[in-house]
This record gives C-alpha cells, sequence and structure tokens, in this order.
C-alpha cells in the first residue's frame, strides 16, 4: 500500500538535533473551494425554507395587484330602499374589469363581510364587470344602517387565478 507523507526535515533550535515531521492534508485552494461550496449549498437550503413564508405577488396586467386597485373607478347605489333584500346597482367607470365586491355590513356596534358577484342587469347571469358594464347585486341587510362596498379583482399567481380585495381602495359607502 502507497501512503502520500511528505517528509521535511529540520534542525531544532532548542535541541540542535534533526527531526523529522510527516505532513498529510488538503492543499489551501482545494480547502477555499469546499468551504465556498459548502457555503453556497448553506444558503441555498436557507433560501428555499424561508421562500414559503413570504406571500407571492398576485399581478395583473404585468403590475402587481396593489397597484392595479388605485386605478379602479367604479359607481354603485341603492335601487330600491324598500323591503329586504335590497337591489345594488354597480357601474365600473374605469378600465379594470372587477370580478365582485366585498360588502361591509355596518350596524349598532357590529360589522359583517358578504362577498357579492354582480349579475347582468336583463338575464340575471353573473358577469365580470369590464369597462363600462353595470350590474345588479342582492343583499340582506337586516338592521345595517350602512354598507361600504370594495372592489374585488382578480389576478395571476404564477398560472393560477386568485381573488383580491382592495383593501387600499377606499370603496363606496351606501347609507340605508
Amino acid at each position: 500500500m502507497l501512503s502520500v507523507y511528505k517528509e521535511k526535515i529540520f534542525k531544532s533550535k532548542k535541541t540542535g538535533m534533526n527531526m523529522k515531521i510527516n505532513k498529510k492534508g488538503l492543499s489551501p485552494v482545494i480547502t477555499t473551494v469546499l468551504l465556498i461550496a459548502l457555503v453556497a449549498v448553506l444558503a441555498i437550503i436557507v433560501l428555499l425554507w424561508a421562500r414559503k413564508f413570504l406571500p407571492e405577488s398576485i399581478m395583473k396586467d404585468g403590475r402587481n395587484i396593489e397597484r392595479v386597485c388605485e386605478d379602479v373607478a367604479f359607481e354603485a347605489s341603492l335601487k330600491s330602499s324598500i323591503g329586504d333584500p335590497k337591489e345594488i346597482l354597480v357601474s365600473n367607470n374605469g378600465n379594470i374589469p372587477i370580478y365582485a365586491f366585498e360588502a361591509l355590513l355596518y350596524s349598532e356596534g357590529e360589522t359583517n363581510s358578504q362577498e357579492l358577484i354582480p349579475t347582468n342587469i336583463t338575464s340575471g347571469e353573473e358577469i365580470n364587470l369590464v369597462q363600462g358594464a353595470s350590474g345588479n347585486m342582492s343583499i340582506n341587510v337586516g338592521s345595517s344602517t350602512k354598507i361600504k362596498l370594495t372592489p374585488i379583482l382578480i389576478g395571476n399567481v404564477g398560472e393560477a387565478e386568485k381573488k383580491y380585495t382592495c383593501t387600499n381602495h377606499p370603496g363606496k359607502e351606501i347609507t340605508l
């Protein structure tokens, strides 16, 4: 069996005797490369682990959906104030399609939330409100005194579609 030993002979200053030292190890270049590779692998593991704690951005028309919400414009009015459920007429005045609305119902010391999808005024089918479109929404208000409508858009996370409520949008308030 062959063993690789580098022998070095040197003279000791204290004793004056010749001494042999066997050296065996890695070169500093190989050690540095291995250390850098180890750090890189650990960094990748930590990034993959931390990625599941960060939310993915929802995109719409190539922009972050939060920015798209700033461009949403709509009108809402109470179609009839008699009886329950109430009919609300909504019109999209902007150029961003609106999928649905989050309706916050305010009553004494209580707030309830409902998702409302507009329907076609003539056929009653559920619709997305594209630019210039109008639709009806029916809602049971009970003892509520005010409704606040906030738009809900559909965006993309990778290949999947996802709903997003425009919480940064001022919405429309309707007093009952």
